[in-house]
Order: C-alpha cells, then structure tokens, then sequence
C-alpha cells in the first residue's frame, strides 16, 4: 500500500505509475491525481504538447504504428507485414493495393486490418473501400449475398 502525494488516500502499490528514479520504483502521486495533471498541462500548453508528439512520431513511426496494432488487433507490426506479404500486398478482397490517401500526410493510407468484431479474429488486410463496404453490410453473410445476387445478371 502507498498513499498518493496530491489526493493523500492510501491505495495498492498497482495503482501508481513506475517511475525508475524513486526508492520504491513508483510514482508519488497515484495514476488518477497523475492522469488529472497530465491533460490539465496539455489543455494549457497545446502547442507544445503537439510539438512533443509529433517529435515523438517523428522519432520513431514504426514503433508507434506496432504499438497501435498491438492495442487495437493484438498483433505487432512485423505480424502486419507477413500477413501483407502474404497476400502480395494488395487487398484480400479486390486484389488491388490501396489508393487512399490519409487526409493528414497525403501518403498512400496502409490496407486495413478485418477482423471479426465478435470473436476479435484477424481474416486479413483490406482497402478503405472493401472495408467500408463489408463495414456497411454488418458483416452478414446473408446481405452480402442478396447484394451479391443483386448485381449478378440473370442468365
């Protein structure tokens, strides 16, 4: 147990951020009181704090790209980059490569990761539209279909 420096209530050693140079390895103030302080900084130092990030981006864009596939999919960057290898770099779907651009850097975006939404499964790398598409569809099979038999002409 540890008591927080800034809201004094004693909580469990788990609820305060590691901190290497402290004698006991932790932070003084607990991750709430910490949290609070960190966006109250950020609401009065904006510009600064986009220039930090952006350093920080800048610094490694790697790094940040795994640590989001990670977050989000469970997967790192260099699982990204087997599974793109995999299907030859272009969409699963339309065995195209992707041609959005992402609206901040004008690049190329990288395809999507599909996955289930129910069961978190991966089933592969999709373009901006295939994605959307599958995305306004719900992932039924039984809309896909009907759509399918839509645009299938009668023979």
């Amino acid at each position: 147990m540890k008591v927080c420096s800034k809201c004094k209530r004693r909580k469990h050693r788990n609820k305060f951020p590691k901190r290497s140079g402290a004698t006991d390895g932790l932070l003084g103030r607990c991750f709430v009181c910490y949290n609070k302080e960190k966006a109250a900084w950020r609401e009065r130092h904006p510009e600064k704090y986009k220039q930090i990030t952006q350093r920080y981006r800048d610094a490694d864009p790697d790094r940040i790209r795994d640590n989001n596939l990670r977050n989000k999919y469970g997967i790192g960057l260099d699982d990204y980059n087997r599974l793109l290898a995999e299907q030859g770099g272009v969409c699963a779907i339309c065995c195209r490569p992707e041609r959005m651009k992402n609206g901040k850097s004008g690049k190329i975006a990288p395809l999507a990761v599909d996955h289930c939404h129910d069961t978190g499964r991966i089933r592969g790398l999709l373009c901006f539209s295939c994605n959307v598409a599958l995305g306004k569809f719900g992932d039924d099979p039984k809309m896909l279909k009907k759509a399918l038999d839509y645009v299938t002409p009668p023979r």
